[in-house]
């Protein structure tokens, strides 16, 4: 018994070191600086995260109170909330463009 448990310890060792090791083959992409997109992002939070948070706050509050009248419907609490889903902040990649800032549900194809 002892010897299948040291050899099932020793398989997900090695196993963890295999999943977990980083390919040689794929250096890490080098990325150009842009601290303007930085700085737009930062200081467009300053305004964005407090008016996202009342909104967010709003929505839970909402969607809580939605499933207590509806006795528990997690389906219709969830409706509700999906609406005050969205971006929670926005990074210098919302900026530059080339994330989208999202309002609302999320859409699927």
């Amino acid at each position: 018994m002892m010897r299948v448990i040291k050899k099932t310890v020793l398989v997900l060792c090695v196993a963890i070191l295999v999943a977990t090791q980083v390919s040689a083959a794929d250096p890490l992409a080098v990325r150009e600086r842009q601290p303007g997109f930085a700085l737009a992002a930062a200081g467009l939070n300053l305004f964005y995260i407090p008016v996202r948070f009342v909104l967010t706050v709003f929505g839970a509050q909402l969607s809580g109170l939605t499933g207590f009248l509806t006795l528990g419907d997690q389906e219709a609490a969830g409706d509700v909330a999906s609406v005050f889903d969205g971006t929670q902040y926005l990074s210098p990649a919302h900026v530059e463009g080339s994330e989208t800032v999202r309002f609302g549900p999320p859409e699927f194809p």
